[in-house]
Order: C-alpha cells, then structure tokens, then sequence
C-alpha cells in the first residue's frame, strides 16, 4: 500500500511565490512650461524620481522592473525597423501623449507593463523654504493598451540654515512625491480590478532604510556635483 504524504504548507507560502510581473520603467519627461530657470533642477529631481520609483516598485516584490535605455537592442531594433527615428528614441517619454509608442517599445522588449511619467509642475516658496513638485505617471498593459493613471504632489522642506535650501527642498519633495505615487499603483495597475490588494511578501516588511539612504547619497551626489 503506498503511503500518500500531504504535507500542508504555510499560509504565508503563496506570498512568497507571487508571480512578478515584468514592466518596462521608462525616464520621465519635463513639462515644457516649467521655468527655464529651474530647468537644471527639475531634471536632477526627474532622475532621482525615476531611481526612487524603480527601487520602490522593485521593493514590492510584485514587479521585474527593466529601465528602458535608448542604447539597448530593442530601441535600435525599433530605429532599424523605422519605427521610430533615434532622436525620438532619446527623448522622454511625455505622460499623456505617449501611450502608443511605449507600448511599442515595451513590446520589443518582451514586457507586461510599461510605465511612463512626467514631472508636470514644480516651484520653490524662498520664504518657506518649501518644494513643491506634481508628477504624473501612466501605467500600460502592454498587451491590450489599457492605462490607469496615478497623480503625486510632493512637498518637501530643506534643512534650516542649508547653504543650498532649494536643492535639498527639491530632493525631500522628490521623496514625498515618489512615496505618494507607488502607493498609488497598485490600483493603477490596469491589469487587474482597480483596488485589488497586492499581495504583500510573508517575510518582514523591509524598513524604509533603503530609500532614505538613496536620498541621503543622491542629496551628496547633488551638493558635490553643483560644487
């Protein structure tokens, strides 16, 4: 007689075997109207979002997240094929207007989800010492085009008596804005019912020691940078 063995696995189990979803995460786009006077800064706090933003969606454990490079095989495919010239290759990706041509893009790169953005707005209070900085990012399903979209506005404050306040004023906002923008994605994701939880790892919560350490080196990075 042969002895069937069940052996019951941890509730907490299927948790951990959540399929991750691949999704193709690309730079954020500047609104064209924002003062050329902060141009440089806007683009810094641009960069820092998109690294904060992948971290942060890598950190959910939900997705497989590619930063689209326009060097890599797929936008040269896509140049080849003439589906796209290598100036627009380059440039950004706008929030609204560039749903088509992400999916394409995303598509050549084999991904479910596509993820484009743009910092919308952005102004510094010399008064208050006060950031503030709207972006606005579009989640693709890259297989039947549907879109959910998530709006943040940060708002951050630079340290009293800093030598350089707009910039670290800037870098908080940044901060708050992605925070404010991952928590609204999951029910963005246009792949599942808007407010579906996402299953959430069984194995502790890892702190929030990540993001401000990349804050803490990205606001370094500036200050030496600008030196």
């Amino acid at each position: 007689m042969a002895l069937l063995i069940v052996q019951c696995l941890p509730a907490s189990y299927a948790a951990d075997v959540i399929q991750k979803e691949s999704l193709a995460l690309f730079p954020l786009a500047i609104a064209s109207d924002i003062d050329n006077s902060r141009a440089a800064y806007v683009q810094q706090y641009a960069n820092d979002l998109l690294l904060l933003i992948g971290e942060g969606l890598t950190q959910t454990q939900r997705y497989a997240v590619v930063v689209f490079d326009p060097r890599a095989m797929p936008a040269n495919r896509a140049v080849r094929e003439q589906q796209f010239t290598e100036k627009e290759i380059a440039q950004p990706i706008p929030a609204f207007g560039g749903v088509a041509k992400a999916q394409k893009l995303a598509a050549l790169m084999g991904v479910n989800l596509a993820m484009i953005g743009s910092v919308d707005k952005y102004d510094f209070d010399k008064a208050k010492g006060e950031a503030r900085l709207t972006i606005t990012a579009q989640l693709i399903d890259v297989r039947s085009g549907k879109v959910g979209t998530v709006v943040a506005m940060g708002i951050g404050k630079g340290a009293e008596g800093s030598s350089q306040p707009e910039e670290a004023a800037g870098i908080a906002a940044s901060y708050d804005a992605a925070e404010k923008l991952l928590a609204g994605v999951a029910s963005a994701n246009p792949t599942e019912p808007a407010g579906t939880p996402v299953a959430q790892p069984s194995h502790p919560k890892k702190s929030k020691g990540l993001i401000p350490a990349m804050i803490g080196a990205i606001i370094i990075g500036f200050l030496i940078g600008s030196g």
